[in-house]
């Protein structure tokens, strides 16, 4: 199950948020029906899903709605097709066991039944800043997720409408080629960074950052981030109305921020100085939760103060345009070995690492079972890559600290499964790229 789905998902409502005006202007509502997708559903405002949050995601008010779908798993097909009743009631509750853990959030109000005569489970999630109601269909082809998820507390009608208007549809086969496959609106992780002032720490820097985003302060985020074209992606410009500066205040109120490990400076946890200060080149992560889901947010210690790295952010957004990567590229032999290692299986994994690999090492701490959801498989299917650079360094699992390369036959790529970071070290063999082994259970474990 894809729990880096509703991650994607919870994220964009968090950006929604921030950028979301009131309006007491009547909403007119449209049924959707995506070419070869397999559903239709009913959404207010305009009949094409919002540019700004991805495909098949819609606002209403303080609410993000959105539906995504993924294939599922042959041995879930198989349940879906004998229609093995008890099996796929507790694989549907598993699922949503799943998402609610998934995000810190409890899960409730569940309830299983038959949508247009294939199983389903509704249900309701809830922590400390949002809530939501969701729907999962299962069909022999594909799960759907249909999420209706808004600040805690304020009940919103126009959800309860979206989770019923969803429908099942035949798919026709000659509109389904030039169809996609649904996904959740590009991550865009909430950034972190110093607004002033060189000794204040990478926590107030992730705080200010956000304000910044809540309050629409375009000159705030460019002092917040480090320099790239592409940044101003992830500001609205419109500036705020009283009522909506009043109201991202006390959304700001809500605002945690947590540090998921150690400060590194070159691969290695560093200490504050006696101001509180860090060494210029020093890495923090934070995960940074409000009135949406978490957000991981990575920030760099820079001579003027900390910057956010918007990188897995961007590289997010271009894989919602990307093909799939080219057979021997780097990017597929760390998606493949990843999906490999998930499967268990040794034969595949070998394919996609370096000459001489001990694959004693590339397995040492794998479980014995499969994990049945599609959680892991989800993860790697998401997860951002980033090649880096002289100068940047990386621990591995196996302890290793490895400095990103420019050499031709040499790569470092950082990629972000889930919350965990993933390093990986490839090397040019022939015409492809291939891993070097690690003991990767230790990250996909955790």
């Amino acid at each position: 199950m894809n729990t880096g789905l509703l991650n994607s998902v919870l994220v964009a409502v968090m950006i929604h948020f921030a950028a979301a005006t009131t309006s007491a202007e009547e909403v007119r509502w449209n049924r959707v029906v995506p070419p070869g997708a397999g559903f239709s559903i009913e959404t207010p405002g305009e009949a094409q899903p919002s540019a700004e949050l991805g495909p098949y995601v819609y606002k209403a008010g303080w609410w993000l709605l959105s539906v995504s779908t993924q294939a599922v798993d042959p041995d879930t097909k198989q349940l879906v097709e004998r229609r093995q009743r008890k099996e796929l009631v507790r694989c549907l509750e598993t699922l949503g066991d799943s998402f609610a853990a998934g995000v810190g959030a409890r899960r409730r109000d569940s309830s299983s039944g038959d949508v247009d005569g294939n199983p389903s489970l509704r249900f309701s999630l809830e922590n400390a800043d949002f809530e939501g109601t969701n729907l999962i269909v299962l069909t022999a082809d594909h799960l759907y997720l249909v999420m209706a998820v808004g600040p805690k507390g304020s009940a919103n009608a126009a959800a309860k409408r979206f989770i019923r208007g969803f429908r099942l549809v035949p798919t026709d086969p000659r509109s389904a080629a030039d169809s996609h496959e649904l996904a959740a609106p590009p991550a865009r992780p909430v950034p972190a960074t110093l607004t002033s002032g060189a000794t204040l720490g990478p926590e107030h820097a992730v705080r200010d950052f956000i304000r910044a985003l809540a309050m629409h302060d375009t000159q705030a985020f460019s002092r917040a981030v480090r320099p790239d074209p592409r940044a101003s992606r992830f500001i609205n410009p419109e500036p705020l109305t009283s009522e909506g500066h009043a109201e991202a205040a006390r959304r700001l109120e809500t605002l945690q921020v947590r540090r998921t490990d150690r400060v590194l400076l070159r691969g290695e946890p560093v200490e504050p100085d006696a101001r509180g200060d860090y060494p210029v080149g020093s890495v923090g992560r934070f995960i940074a939760s409000g009135n949406g889901g978490p957000a991981l947010v990575t920030v760099v210690r820079e001579p003027d103060g900390w910057k956010v790295d918007l990188r897995w952010w961007l590289a997010m957004l271009d894989m919602a345009d990307a093909r799939p990567p080219a057979a021997g590229s780097p990017e597929y032999a760390v998606r493949s070995l990843t999906l490999a290692l998930i499967a268990l299986n040794r034969d595949e994994a070998s394919r996609f690492v370096a000459p001489g690999a001990e694959m004693s090492v590339l397995f040492a701490g794998a479980p014995t079972v499969r994990e049945p959801s599609g959680v892991l498989e989800a993860s790697a299917m998401e997860m951002p890559l980033v090649e880096v650079g002289a100068g940047e360094f990386y621990r591995l699992p196996s302890g290793r600290i490895v400095e990103g390369s420019t050499s031709g036959d040499r790569k470092v790529i950082v990629g972000q499964f889930g919350p965990v970071e993933m390093p990986f070290v490839l090397r040019r063999v022939g015409g492809s790229w291939r891993v070097e082994a690690e003991p990767y259970f230790a990250l996909i474990n955790r």
